[in-house]
């Protein structure tokens, strides 16, 4: 609607500038002039301007051309058909022209909608759209832009090892562990969970395809997988209606796959609560081949030197008392090797692309994203933050869709295994997760998240 605007400003432009042509009369403009002298001044190829000295502030513009040559008028007076236009009047009515023509050549050639022009709108011009397209046709509730239609879907992964026949299977037997925990939180038996589930899975089956199709109705296929966790939570839902019990059943999901993996021999780290720096945790350290020798080293004497300036800060303040207290109290430091060992294994089953341990500081990320300062913290009682970045996770489409139900309660697997790992080292978490989409759309109706963030508050318990 902006372009039929931009043209009646054009044309009130060429209108404001045909009107700023000044018309004299013939005695006033030629009186010092020949007749041959206003004969070469005429050019034929302009609107002719008729006038008069009996009426000299009347002109009429007339669509015939001049010859050049004088005509009598009623009252026998001569009437020379000439160009009354100075060089200056003359190119703001051609600039005039001009304008009006390029508004209505804009006008005809342009088909692409505002929207879809590169480049952010600023705030300006978005309340200029918003209240001429109110004046205008209103203004919709739900807005004005339609959504984009979302990217593509990557192909799917293979989810693999002795990780996924805990986490579901495609029967929802009780051989898994949610639904195992769900029988046990709810009461109802495994096989009526399993009719609801696959009552669920039947019928969701075809939205879930138009996002992303699975190959193979395993769930060893992700989008498959990511179907399936959809049916079952939704399932949940259902029997357990009470959000303390929601709260169990998550928390318990997670406690349980900790410890049947470690049973399994799939996680072989505990939870340390001894101090880092001792032998056990930098033997584990150095298991991990993530960084570079380099970068290791850097990062030692980096960790080296917070650890002097904490000894140095608290060793006033220790007596044979506070040291037996310090033993038996948790340490974030001691917990990273088995944390990142459960992150390790679901990386490794293929249930996410990828994870970040820590924040936006390199230096406070993966073995390193706590220190003996957040030791201190836990000792005295305060949290601690630590954010978890879950790229891609298995379970993003049902998170999404358990999520825009207007329900919370969605598939999580990772958040709950960290929890009962810190849950074993004598530190409470209570964690909130939030979809991320990286890249910037200008239409707000455009989210396609590819990452689920997870803050952690730690304390002790």
């Amino acid at each position: 609607f902006l372009v039929p605007l931009a043209s009646l400003l054009h044309i009130a432009i060429g209108i404001s500038c045909v009107s700023a042509l000044q018309v004299t009369t013939l005695s006033n403009s030629f009186s010092s002039l020949t007749p041959r002298e206003i004969q070469q001044d005429t050019a034929a190829c302009c609107p002719v301007i008729s006038c008069s000295r009996a009426r000299p502030r009347i002109f009429i513009l007339s669509e015939s051309y001049s010859d050049g040559e004088n005509e009598q008028d009623v009252d026998g007076d001569t009437t020379v058909n000439t160009h009354l236009v100075s060089a200056r009047s003359r190119r703001s009515f051609l600039f005039g022209v001009s304008s009006f023509l390029a508004s209505l050549f804009a006008a005809a050639s342009t088909t692409q909608p505002a929207h879809a022009i590169k480049g952010a709108k600023g705030a300006a011009e978005y309340d200029l759209e918003y209240y001429m397209r109110d004046l205008v046709r209103g203004n919709k509730k739900e807005g004005n832009l339609a959504a984009s239609p979302p990217p593509p879907a990557p192909p799917g992964r293979i989810l693999k090892g002795a990780l996924l026949p805990l986490l579901l299977n495609a029967d929802f037997s009780d051989g898994c562990v949610p639904v195992k925990v769900l029988a046990d939180v709810s009461g109802k038996s495994s096989a009526k969970i399993a009719s609801l589930a696959n009552d669920y899975r039947t019928k969701s089956s075809k939205a879930f395809a138009t996002k992303a199709q699975w190959d193979v109705e395993s769930v060893s296929d992700q989008y498959y997988f990511d179907l399936s966790c959809y049916a079952l939570w939704r399932t949940a839902g259902d029997l357990i209606p009470d959000y303390v019990r929601r709260d169990k059943f998550a928390r318990d999901v997670g406690r349980r796959i900790y410890c049947e993996a470690k049973a399994a021999g799939l996680l072989k780290r505990n939870a340390l609560t001894t101090k880092a720096g001792s032998s056990d945790d930098a033997s584990s350290s150095d298991d991990s081949s993530d960084d570079s020798s380099d970068d290791v080293g850097r990062e030692k004497s980096k960790k080296n030197a917070n650890q002097s300036a904490a000894k140095k800060r608290t060793a006033v303040s220790k007596d044979d008392s506070s040291d037996d207290s310090s033993d038996d109290a948790p340490h974030l430091t001691g917990t990273i090797p088995a944390i990142m060992e459960a992150l390790d294994l679901y990386n490794s089953t293929q249930f996410m692309s990828s994870y970040r341990l820590g924040g936006e500081d390199e230096s406070r990320r993966g073995r390193y994203v706590f220190d003996e300062l957040d030791d201190d913290d836990i000792k005295s009682g305060s949290t601690v933050d630590c954010l978890v970045s879950i790229y891609e996770p298995a379970v993003l489409s049902s998170a999404l869709q358990i999520t825009g139900e207007g329900s919370r309660f969605s598939p999580d697997f990772v958040g709950s295994t960290m929890a009962a790992v810190w849950e074993e080292a004598g530190i409470k978490a209570t964690y909130e997760s939030y979809f991320v989409d990286p890249v910037y759309r200008p239409n707000p109706k455009d989210f396609f998240p590819t990452e689920r963030l997870i803050q952690f508050t730690l304390k002790k318990a």
